[in-house]
């Protein structure tokens, strides 16, 4: 007797991954006839998912700097305003106005690269997560056809040997379809998953399946009969393009990786994106290439940098032109002088500045 399987139905029927499950269960092992899916390459497959996934942790980092920088910007302004008020010295007052424009001028760009990258950054995030998702569902189907008999081998450590991996598809390196919390990362650190493309597929055609094997029956083929699920000589590309199979009557099916190992560059395909592997990799320089802030995020950090002395400049000369106290062609060298004089420095000026504010917080 054959072995039952029990498939829901809603509205628009059984689901896709169902029926091939119900089919690959009901039919005999003797119907077994074609080449199971190698243990270890369905690994490089999971870590390629794996790697995915993580690229979402650092675009998450670079966001949040650019939020942090803004609020920085925000908070420097006002400390800068705060002291010019207090200030009761003209020469510091026009210094510490300047700097609060260039606190000003740091929040927004912040905001502006927050509210331009924020759009994409879910987007590449959906579909690096939706490419994670195809190959982590078929790694599944796979684990769930070869745990449902002692013959049906479809995921093998080599031929005839099946994978006691079969739980979970985390036990062979994919990642988890829940995520409770998503860390910041720095960087990708996965080996899969490179600047240049992705690793493990360094050959024209990276095959992953067992060579010479008959023992399961996903990638068994016919005509066009119910018993087969796929036509014999027929290329069929799944998961969105990235995985061509076709199927056989016996051994010699395929499944194939074109290669993927030098896709770009600093995770930018080189020239058109015209295959899934190109499409997916751009996806991924999405999230990891969100252009860092122009200031410090934090905030102690950006203030000394709003307080440079070749930032300031610019500012206190233009305000020296409006008030009619140096000309144009005076007025950069007017600003240094004026600088360095509230500075009591020609050089480091930014640091003392910095003192000089602590000290009028202090006293107020």
């Amino acid at each position: 007797m054959q072995p039952s399987a029990k498939v829901s139905q809603g509205k628009g029927g059984p689901s896709l991954p169902a029926l091939i499950i119900t089919l690959a269960i009901t039919l005999s092992p003797a119907d077994a006839t074609s080449n199971a899916f190698k243990t270890s390459e369905i690994e490089k497959l999971c870590g390629l998912a794996s790697g995915l996934h993580a690229a979402a942790g650092v675009s998450l980092k670079k966001l949040k700097q650019h939020a942090k920088a803004a609020e920085a910007g925000i908070a420097n302004e006002r400390k800068l305003l705060v002291a010019a008020v207090r200030s009761g010295q003209a020469a510091e007052a026009l210094v510490f106005a300047a700097g609060a424009v260039n606190a000003r001028r740091f929040a927004a760009d912040a905001i502006e690269k927050l509210t331009e990258s924020l759009p994409a950054a879910l987007a590449a995030i959906v579909s690096t997560a939706t490419q994670s998702g195809q190959i982590t569902g078929l790694v599944e189907l796979l684990q769930k056809i070869t745990a449902s008999g002692s013959n049906r081998k479809c995921i093998s450590d080599n031929g005839g040997t099946a994978t006691t991996k079969t739980n979970t598809p985390t036990e062979l390196g994919c990642p988890a379809t829940i995520t409770t919390s998503l860390a910041e990362a720095a960087e990708i650190t996965s080996e899969h998953v490179t600047s240049t493309g992705f690793s493990k597929f360094t050959s024209a055609q990276n095959s992953l399946l067992v060579s010479g094997d008959n023992n399961c029956v996903f990638l068994k083929s016919g005509s066009k009969a119910v018993t087969e699920l796929w036509e014999t000589g027929r290329d069929v590309k799944i998961l969105s393009g990235l995985l061509t199979i076709q199927g056989a009557t016996a051994a010699g099916a395929n499944a194939n990786i074109e290669k993927a190992d030098a896709l770009g560059a600093n995770f930018k395909t080189a020239g058109t994106a015209n295959t899934q592997a190109k499409l997916i990799f751009d996806e991924v320089g999405k999230l990891v290439n969100i252009p860092s802030p122009e200031c410090a995020a934090e905030e102690g950090a950006q203030l000394l940098e709003v307080l440079d002395a070749v930032k300031l400049n610019p500012l206190v000369a233009r305000a020296l032109i409006a008030a009619g106290n140096a000309t144009a062609a005076k007025a950069t060298d007017a600003a240094t002088k004026l600088i360095n004089e509230v500075a009591k420095k020609d050089s480091d000026q930014h640091i003392e500045l910095n003192n000089l504010i602590k000290q009028i917080h202090t006293k107020n």
